[in-house]
């Protein structure tokens, strides 16, 4: 969004490069992912994107490539964040999908859910930190299409920080990923060889994978399942609770190398819009048992 958002913070409220974020106490609990250096973690960033589906951004060609089971299939032309506006680095998951995000930058100016001029389009697909940075569309403006379709890969740094997509592609890409879907940001020096399906939806691939982006291994296949943390693996923290809700006693936190058993999957407290917890155990602490949600679950590691 070249001339459209600013990212200001305050303690209740978060507005940055994409919207205006909702209360923030969600993120407490939110899915994993990090401003960090983890994409360049060859086994980490191989073990995300072989999941059922996943999508691998490359900050450096301005370029998005599918993956299924860790097979690329297809990859279009992206925008990323302009200088000065870097998009977050590392490896993160879709934690919400939205359809005609309402879009505020922090200043007085705001668009409505599917306006002609939302610089948002008409889908969104969060990432990290709750509803500040995620794949997004663009409007029809000339200078908007102009920002995911340039030839010059540097012509394309133009966002705040989110990943612009051509209308055709976000379209596409929501319908054929799900809450969990793995999204690995970088900067590498080249893209899969496969084909170029930029603002042509037509020509996008899709195969047959199970479980359908659900999370792919990141959820498990089966109960019960020993599974590690989806949290950053510089210091991030799972928090296991006494009740499948929010507000529930903190009874454990796990660490990006500690593992807990999944016993039951229960219902509970909606976070980013997924109810989905895990009653699990703690072999580590004496068999002590409690309530995951299910955005902190990593069953690929």
């Amino acid at each position: 969004m070249r001339f459209y958002s600013l990212c200001l913070a305050t303690c209740l409220t978060l507005i940055v490069s994409c919207k205006t974020a909702k209360n923030d106490s969600q993120l407490k609990e939110r899915v994993g992912g990090t401003d960090s250096n983890s994409w360049q973690d060859a086994q980490l960033v191989e073990t995300y994107l072989g999941a059922a589906r996943a999508i691998r951004v490359n900050a450096r060609t301005n370029m998005a490539t599918f993956y299924e089971l860790g097979v690329p299939l297809s990859k279009w032309k992206i925008a990323t964040g302009r200088p000065g506006k870097g998009t977050p680095k590392g490896i993160f998951v879709i934690h919400q999908k939205e359809t005609c995000p309402p879009w505020n930058n922090g200043r007085g100016k705001s668009a409505g859910a599917c306006a002609a001029d939302n610089p948002l389009g008409r889908k969104a697909l969060w990432f990290h930190q709750g509803r500040i940075y995620g794949l997004h569309g663009v409007n029809l403006a000339p200078d908007a299409l102009a920002s995911v379709t340039n030839t010059n890969p540097r012509d394309r740094d133009a966002s705040s920080g989110c990943v612009r997509n051509h209308p055709e592609n976000i379209e596409w890409l929501y319908a054929n990923v799900k809450v969990g879907t793995p999204v690995v940001v970088g900067l590498w020096d080249d893209d899969p060889d496969v084909g170029d399906c930029s603002g042509n939806a037509a020509a996008c691939v899709v195969g047959d994978s199970p479980n359908h982006g659900g999370g792919g291994r990141l959820l498990p296949e089966s109960l019960p399942a020993t599974c590690a943390m989806n949290v950053s693996y510089e210091n991030g923290l799972a928090n296991i609770r006494a009740e499948p809700t929010l507000t529930a006693t903190i009874v454990a936190q796990l660490s990006y190398s500690q593992r807990a058993i999944l016993n039951e999957k229960v219902t509970g407290d909606a976070v980013s819009g997924l109810k989905d917890w895990f009653q699990v155990m703690i072999p580590e602490e004496g068999d002590k048992m409690g309530y995951l949600h299910a955005s902190l679950v990593d069953c690929a590691r």
